[in-house]
């Protein structure tokens, strides 16, 4: 049993005639009692749960598509107790939608669902689950059909296409979403539905495709891609297109899409990047960011508190990826920043590079803090586990976007410059809209770039700096 459900004006779709069902065609069950009377259906329903007390013939014969879904649209009220509502299988049994309506909720409008309107043989109203009667008025009921326009609300929603021929499948999508929310927020649209477009290829160089295979590409568009869309609250649904073709049509279905359709192939990473990097989302702020969901957020809090015994949780993001390995993390660094922190009281929670989660941790951390090896594989645990911690240490990794485009998470990011590695120098930082050597304007108040490599005391140094600042402000 489903509870009330009211229809979205923004569903609304266009009416199918009237006579296909229609308030006066009303039939009498059981010990119901129905009257009609200036346009408006009252009905008694009888006494003992689930009976059968007034329904409204459907009739498919009457219109040109019967094998079409539509959408039975009720106006009602509940003067006293609970009724169910039934779209009845043509075995005049089974339902194929339902919904309860009581006294509590007063007068509303439903939508039941009917994939396909030949199978639809009546609308019921029932006793629900209570043996008391109850006593409803209907002022309308009429079907519409569903338009893809109008049930995706264009009006009200941006497009957001992401095109995988020239954009790589990697956590640099979190920056293409944070751009897109920003232009939904300057459009004073009310959500966003985000169009994945596949393409011949989805690395930026042969070595990087070498490495990202097929395979790993697949599970990256629904392990990284998609999780990552279920960070973004203002996201109402999403489509990997299963070709070119598909992307193109959901195009031209948007009435307002982003990038436009004419740059959708062209949008650079770079722009994505400068949105977040040169400071966009701070006139939407507060609000605008990732955030994890409350039930990610109840589990870690489970887990911390059977993994911490009440100490402070601190996390250390690793790195450990084949690919440009001079971006690594410095193990024995973070081995000794571990054993430290371990020493003053707080706990020490590595999360393992996914690449190589399976094998374990290194040997250099054997015995020294924990591993939380779920969230190497879940980014919504990893998101809840960022904003739970007291601080979160990170280097040059994808990951570390998630604490970026979060309010909540407290963090300090280092390595940020490799010298002689392109994807990691001062003139792609500044490609991306920052000035190396300073703090973006994105960041919160306790949220640092260190612009130092990941060497013990700079790193210690600048944790006890924002560790002292955390006091203060609680104390």
């Amino acid at each position: 049993m489903t509870d009330l459900k009211t229809s979205d004006a923004g569903a609304c779709s266009s009416m199918i005639s009237d006579e296909i069902v229609a308030l006066a065609d009303y039939d009498v069950h059981n010990e119901g009692a129905a009257s009609l009377a200036d346009q408006v259906l009252k009905i008694t329903t009888p006494a003992a749960p689930w009976n059968y007390a007034v329904s409204l013939p459907v009739r498919p014969d009457r219109y040109a598509e019967p094998r079409s879904p539509a959408i039975v649209h009720l106006d009602l009220a509940a003067l006293h107790g609970r009724a169910s509502i039934l779209a009845l299988h043509r075995d005049f049994t089974t339902p194929i939608d339902q919904a309860i309506v009581s006294s509590v909720t007063g007068r509303v409008q439903i939508d039941l669902y009917v994939p396909r309107l030949e199978d639809c043989s009546a609308i019921m109203v029932r006793t629900a689950d209570e043996p008391m009667s109850a006593e409803i008025l209907v002022y309308d009921v009429r079907l519409r059909r569903p338009r893809i326009e109008q049930l995706l609300a264009v009006d009200r929603t941006l497009f957001a296409c992401y095109d995988l021929k020239s954009n790589p499948v990697s956590f640099d999508f979190a920056y293409f979403l944070m751009d897109a929310e920003v232009e939904r927020r300057r459009q004073g649209l009310e959500r966003l539905y985000v169009v994945i477009i596949p393409g011949d290829r989805s690395g930026e160089d042969s070595e990087y495709d070498a490495i990202i295979t097929t395979d790993a590409r697949r599970w990256r568009r629904h392990n990284v891609v998609a999780a990552l869309m279920e960070l973004l609250p203002s996201i109402v649904g999403h489509t990997f297109a299963a070709s070119r073709e598909e992307g193109l049509a959901w195009m031209s279905l948007a009435r307002h899409c982003h990038p436009r359709p004419e740059h959708v192939r062209t949008r650079s990473l770079a722009e994505f990047h400068r949105t977040v990097w040169g400071g966009a989302i701070q006139q939407f702020r507060p609000g605008c960011g990732l955030v994890a969901g409350e039930y990610a957020r109840r589990n870690v809090r489970q887990w911390l508190d059977a993994n911490t015994a009440g100490k402070r949780p601190v996390t250390i993001t690793l790195r450990q990826y084949s690919h440009l390995p001079a971006r690594n993390s410095n193990l024995a660094t973070w081995a000794e920043f571990a054993r430290r922190i371990a020493a003053s009281g707080f706990a020490p929670i590595f999360i393992l590079d996914t690449e190589v989660a399976m094998a374990g941790p290194p040997a250099q951390l054997a015995d020294i803090g924990c591993v939380f090896p779920e969230a190497s594989w879940n980014l919504g645990l990893r998101m809840a586990l960022y904003e739970l911690a007291d601080v979160n240490m990170l280097t040059n990794t994808g990951p570390a976007v998630l604490c970026f485009l979060s309010e909540r998470a407290r963090y300090i990011y280092c390595k940020i410059l490799v010298p002689g590695l392109a994807e990691a120098s001062e003139e792609l930082v500044r490609n991306y809209g920052l000035e190396p050597y300073t703090q973006p304007p994105f960041m919160g108040p306790f949220q640092r770039w260190l612009w130092e490599d990941d060497m013990i005391e700079p790193v210690y140094k600048a944790f006890q700096a924002l560790l002292g600042e955390l006091d203060r402000r609680s104390a």
